[in-house]
């Protein structure tokens, strides 16, 4: 299992020692890392590590790797060392050296059918590509790639009634003249993306400090800055043919995130909040470079198991209802009752479970960061240490968010408790809502469950459940419980310490 191409090659000389049986678990590590064994070196080429007459193979091996390019012949040697005691293979690393391999820029010409008429109609079928033959060719230019068209073998076979044929280019392409040889690999879009954000942070700060500020004049710099360095890195990997477009394209998407910043930071008012905003944007596109760098590093399903379960587990545990009766369990606690004495909706039990949201941004945060390790080769081979480390790291970001929410419902239903006590309707929670009521029987006797029903005393409703109103004695400072068809409720408002017998409050 992978997550997509390779980003590396690096040519490794090894140090082979083994029987047939070795050999062969040799070429099925290989196999299984797609690493090809390029060849066997000479006794010439081999003279420059051993002597000729030593024992063992040298062999010639292309490791491919993903990830920066820095560190990468280490990371092959790294990772070839590590098989003398993960697969008990005697092999030694001698030579790492990596290469890269150039890009093949020539355009793609869509060949079709020329058309008889060389009229305005035959022009617009011809960018239509309704004459389209499907046949796509590479070339330089167009005579060479009119060359190859016609030099392409026809599935049917020769037919002695073919039409014409002439190749294309896109809309609006400029034809090309010559294609200079690429000097390596094409770079990632994570340059151009950090530029942008830059440019959205210098929009925003130019937006709270003011033109005529020195804060202000730093962030317009660095809103020039950003606009040269993205048409920069467009030009840099554009066709020679459209690089000027590249530039300018570049500089434009630069200078609308500058634009799109001060905008944004100019009609709310509140520059607080939109360095907030674009703090999270920040720490998000971070984020998700680390996530993207991790899934790019899978080789098999265990290891991507060990990221997913844990993830899809805090998503599933964030969304389950029961999470949220935890949440007003520990606020109900204070006032003896349960949450099926108030009987919550599922809706905002629901609701209450997000406050447990932070757990997944902590694995987030985790997984990130394993994933920019991987991806600069810092964790090559998954020794216990760092496997280790990372499973701590990520049990004390599991427990510590719940730690934290836990702890702020049980606080919230103490300062509800005191606020009750004082004679005040504490505020709602996640669907609970507390008010202080005058509660009338509607019987001389009313079977009331931890303690005696009086009507001249208020009473903190927290709500009601299977018949029955879970209460709460602001004087006594105990809960009781009532059938609800035999009384009668009345909100009162703050401070209210009587009630008349018809259930009214009289102060």
């Amino acid at each position: 299992m992978t997550g997509g191409g390779f980003d590396r090659r690096v040519r490794v000389v090894v140090e082979f020692h083994g029987d047939a049986t070795d050999r062969e678990l040799l070429d099925e590590s290989l196999a299984e890392r797609r690493w090809p064994l390029v060849r066997e070196l000479t006794p010439e080429e081999r003279a420059h590590f051993a002597p000729p007459t030593a024992p063992g193979t040298f062999l010639l091996v292309e490791a491919r790797l993903k990830g920066a390019r820095r560190g990468a012949e280490r990371a092959a040697a790294l990772e070839l060392t590590a098989w003398r005691s993960r697969r008990a293979l005697d092999v030694r690393v001698h030579h790492a050296q990596a290469y890269t391999v150039g890009e093949d820029n020539r355009p793609l010409w869509a060949v079709h059918r020329t058309p008889a008429r060389q009229g305005l109609r035959g022009r617009l079928a011809v960018l239509a590509g309704i004459r389209d033959t499907g046949l796509v060719v590479g070339a330089a230019t167009r005579d060479r790639a009119r060359e190859a068209a016609r030099a392409a073998p026809d599935p049917d076979g020769p037919g002695p009634a073919a039409a014409p044929l002439d190749v294309r280019l896109g809309w609006a392409a400029a034809e090309p003249t010559a294609v200079p040889p690429a000097p390596g690999a094409r770079p990632g879009p994570e340059p151009l993306v950090i530029t942008t954000l830059v440019a959205l942070f210098a929009g925003v700060a130019l937006s709270a400090a003011g033109p005529m500020t020195v804060y202000g004049a730093l962030a317009a710099v660095a809103a020039c800055g950003t606009a040269a360095l993205s048409g920069w890195l467009l030009h840099r990997d554009a066709h020679p043919e459209r690089q000027r477009g590249a530039t300018v394209t570049g500089s434009a998407a630069s200078a609308a995130a500058t634009l799109a910043g001060w905008l944004v930071g100019t009609v709310s008012g509140d520059h607080t909040r939109v360095w907030w905003v674009s703090l999270l944007l920040a720490v998000a596109a971070v984020l998700a470079g680390g996530i993207r760098a991790l899934v790019r590093q899978w080789t098999s399903l265990r290891e991507a198991l060990q990221w997913v379960v844990p993830l899809v587990a805090s998503v599933v545990l964030t969304l389950t209802p029961a999470l949220g009766g935890v949440v007003h369990w520990l606020y109900l606690t204070p006032f003896g009752l349960t949450p099926d004495d108030v009987d919550v909706p599922a809706v905002w039990r629901v609701i209450a479970a997000f406050i447990f949201l932070p757990v997944l941004p902590a694995w987030l945060v985790v997984a990130a960061g394993w994933g920019y390790a991987k991806h600069f080769h810092r964790m090559v081979t998954h020794r216990w240490i760092p496997v280790t480390v990372i499973a701590l790291t990520g049990v004390f970001c599991t427990l510590l968010p719940l730690l934290q929410v836990s702890l702020h419902a049980a606080r919230a239903g103490e300062r509800a408790w005191y606020r009750a006590a004082g004679h005040q309707a504490p505020g709602s929670y996640y669907g609970i809502e507390p008010q202080l009521a005058c509660i009338e029987p509607l019987r001389p006797r009313i079977a009331a469950e931890g303690g005696v029903l009086v009507p001249r005393r208020p009473y903190l409703l927290l709500g009601s459940a299977d018949g029955t109103l879970a209460l709460w004695d602001v004087n006594r400072r105990q809960p009781l419980k009532v059938p609800s068809g035999e009384v009668t409720s009345v909100p009162v408002g703050d401070h209210t310490s009587r009630c008349s017998a018809e259930g009214s409050a009289t102060g």
